[in-house]
This record gives C-alpha cells, sequence and structure tokens, in this order.
C-alpha cells in the first residue's frame, strides 16, 4: 500500500499520507489511465481526465442550435468530476408520458420519464456513457427562452449536491422554448407537502428538512452566489430529503441579473394585495404573526433572521450549526420539542383562508412606482432589504402560499429561518 501511496503522492501534490489513503480507498484507480479516480462509490468511478475526453469525442454528435447552450454544456461536461453533476444536451424525443404539474411566473412544469436517464459510468467494451433508465424527472418549460441569456444558463447549470440537480437541457420543437430538465422529487413542493402531511408533522421532521435546506443555502453561498427566489414553491420534498430547485429561475429566461429590477415572490400576507403598499409596509417593519406554541429559541431565531437591519441576522452556516443542536436536543429528549409536538397534535388540519385576488405567489417583476423612489425608501428604512437581490446585504425571506391554507409554525419555521445573508 505504502508503494501505491508514494505514486499517487507523487501526482496529487499536497495531500497528507491520511488524505491520500483515504482516497485511494474511496476512489480507487482509473483502469484506463492508471491515475486516481476523482470519486468512487457502489454505483460508479468517475476519472475527470479520462471522462473528460470521453465527452470532447462525443462532440460533433449533437448540438442545441445554440452556441451558448452548446459552450457552456461543454463547458460544464469538461470539468465534470462526478457522475451526479453531469449537464447535458438532452433531445426531446427522449420524454415520454409527459404530464402538467403547475404554473409559475416564468414558466410551466410538467412530469416525464426520461428514456435513456442519466450518466452514470464509462463503460470501457462498449465505449459508451453508461445510463440509469427511465428516470422520472421535471421539465421546466420557460417562457421567452428564445433568446436564453448565457448569465441564466451559467447560473442553472450549478450542480451543488443540496440543490434539486439539473440534468440538462432541451427544447419544445413545437414552441421551440428551452426547457430545464430537473430531478424529480415525488412529494412535491414545500406548500404541497405541508397540506397533504400536517396532522403527521413532527418538529424532528422539520428540522431534520429545514437542515437539509439550511445546508443547500450554505453551500450556496460557500459558491458566492445567491438564489434570490427562496419560497416554498422553490423548495422541494422527495421521499427522504429537502432540496432548493430554481437556483436563478427567479427572472426570464431572455433576461440578465439587474440591480434595477427585482424579482421573485414577497412576503406571507395572503390577505392583502401585494404591492408597492406591501412593500413599504416590510420595509417599515411589518411581519407575520408568529404562530402560538412556536418553540421560545425558534421564535428567538425567526425573529433574528428577519430583522430589519442586515448586519443583525444569523448567517447561514450559524442558522445551520443551531439547527444541529436542536435535533441533537430532541434526540436526548429535550422537553421543550415534545411540548410543541404535543400542541401541534391538538390542531387535525390546517385552517383555510381566503387569498386575496392580488396577492401574488408565483415569482414576478415585483412592483415598483419609480425605481429611484423605491430604491431609496429601501436604502432609508430597511437597508436594502426587498430591493437589491444580488447583493450579499439582502436577506431573501420571503414565503409563498398559493394552495389557500393559512400560513402555520412550520412553513414559517422553514422559510423565515432559510433567509440569505
Amino acid at each position: 500500500m505504502d508503494s501505491h501511496i508514494s505514486k499517487v503522492k507523487a501526482l496529487y501534490r499536497g495531500y497528507s499520507v491520511s488524505e491520500t489513503s483515504n482516497k485511494v480507498s474511496e476512489n480507487g484507480f482509473c483502469k484506463e489511465c492508471g491515475n486516481l479516480n476523482s470519486f468512487g462509490d457502489d454505483w460508479s468511478t468517475w476519472c475527470t481526465s479520462c471522462n473528460s475526453q470521453h465527452f470532447i469525442d462525443k462532440f460533433p454528435s449533437w448540438t442545441s442550435g445554440n452556441n451558448n447552450i452548446d459552450e457552456l454544456i461543454r463547458k460544464t461536461q469538461i470539468n465534470t468530476s462526478h457522475y451526479e453533476s453531469t449537464f447535458e444536451w438532452i433531445p426531446y424525443d427522449q420524454f415520454t408520458d409527459i404530464k402538467f404539474i403547475s404554473k409559475g411566473g416564468f414558466g410551466q412544469v410538467f412530469k416525464a420519464t426520461w428514456s435513456n436517464g442519466p450518466i452514470l459510468y464509462w463503460d470501457r467494451k462498449k465505449k459508451q456513457w453508461f445510463r440509469w433508465p427511465r428516470v422520472p424527472v421535471a421539465l421546466k418549460m420557460l417562457y421567452n427562452s428564445h433568446n436564453i441569456s448565457s448569465d441564466f444558463l451559467s447560473r442553472n447549470s450549478n450542480t451543488c449536491s443540496e440543490i434539486v440537480r439539473c440534468h440538462g437541457i432541451s427544447q419544445d420543437p413545437k414552441s421551440k422554448g428551452y426547457i430545464m430538465v430537473l430531478e424529480y422529487c415525488a412529494r412535491g413542493d414545500l406548500g404541497k407537502y405541508l397540506f397533504e402531511n400536517f396532522a403527521d408533522l413532527t418538529w424532528s421532521k422539520c428540522l431534520d428538512h429545514l437542515l437539509d435546506i439550511a445546508r443547500g443555502l450554505n453551500t450556496i453561498h460557500s459558491e458566492g452566489l445567491m438564489h434570490r427566489d427562496i419560497h416554498s414553491g422553490n423548495l422541494l420534498i422527495d421521499v427522504n430529503y429537502a432540496g432548493i430547485g430554481d437556483l436563478g429561475l427567479c427572472h426570464p429566461a431572455d433576461s440578465s441579473v439587474s440591480k434595477k429590477k427585482v424579482y421573485g415572490v414577497m412576503l406571507p400576507f395572503p390577505n392583502i394585495p401585494h404591492d408597492l403598499n406591501l412593500a413599504l409596509q416590510i420595509c417599515d417593519g411589518s411581519r407575520p404573526e408568529i404562530v402560538e406554541g412556536t418553540p421560545e429559541c425558534y421564535k428567538e431565531l425567526m425573529q433574528k433572521c428577519w430583522h430589519k437591519n442586515p448586519n443583525e441576522r444569523p448567517n447561514i452556516a450559524n442558522i445551520v450549526r443551531e439547527i444541529e443542536k436542536w435535533l441533537n436536543d430532541i434526540f436526548e429528549g429535550d422537553d421543550v420539542w415534545s411540548k410543541a409536538d404535543r400542541n401541534h397534535s391538538t390542531i387535525k388540519k390546517l385552517p383555510k383562508i381566503k387569498i386575496h385576488s392580488e396577492a401574488v405567489y408565483t415569482s414576478r417583476l415585483l412592483p415598483m412606482i419609480n425605481n429611484e423612489l423605491f430604491v431609496k425608501r429601501s436604502q432609508e428604512s430597511c437597508n436594502e432589504l426587498i430591493c437589491y437581490h444580488s447583493q450579499a446585504s439582502c436577506d431573501e425571506f420571503r414565503i409563498s402560499n398559493n394552495n389557500n391554507y393559512s400560513i402555520n409554525s412550520e412553513l414559517l419555521l422553514i422559510h423565515n429561518l432559510v433567509s440569505e445573508k
């Protein structure tokens, strides 16, 4: 084993003996070139240098017809170091069983079956990619995407492990609109999940999902990115985990991010119009009521997250640590959380409320009378709480509630904690 470690250290200088030993044990050596694989598990091994060449060899066999898209896909493929971060052009005829799911501000979402499925590894004998066939996917069909911007594309090819995976891009042969091919999350968005599972929820389950979301947001921030559109419609629940979706899908596909235009969803005030007056009220300190029975420690963190001064809000890394502590407290039998669960068990279902006709819960260009006036008011009263979503000073704690039910402690707990700083 020592000789193998020496060989690998010569190739990968900078790793300690223990680090190199772990990499050899976990990833193994590439059977094509003999170098250390960049990744290895029970499903696949991945050699970045060899697989980059396999992708390059396949470049002549496909094109999207759009230079920006082709360039992005090729660049991403050359740098892929893990099978779960592959990104490709997917012909539309590979999708079957297409069914409508929902409609948003900038696109429609469909469920489909991807016949070929995503790449797992390179089959050396057959000299082709081995794939996982007939995988369910979500198709986000984008409005006004004929002139899709390179900025939009670069942000949506992000492959952080904690966000909902984007498999690649396709195109509707009829409308010629582009499609983001996304991982399908079986339980739907957070709002739908809470509505359908309210009676069975516990604080442990809620905090588990919240931790997934917070860790995903922490990963996004650690890579120097901002999501810009955190709300319940973009928080998706699969069988065993929660993930963040629509990284960068919060503005039209044919536009670049602008500091003068703000897209997204406003805070959870379902019974009033979501207009400029509400935006200014939020800047002046208006916040939703915290549901009775919420544990005090949780309540305090919520209030810190929506503090008027962004400098007073905790960063997402600190929030992750706090949630981990709470889950450990639950494991050790802390009475605070068991009491909160008993209070929740007395509520059998979510009470329905009337949603105002001008309350909008899909991403859109947020209302402004005139940009200068709104920016000035925001800077004076809330330190850019609403305006400059592309800046690190803005915490995005907006929430969506598009299923005609009231905002409850579980919904508020996830959205108001997952604040961006």
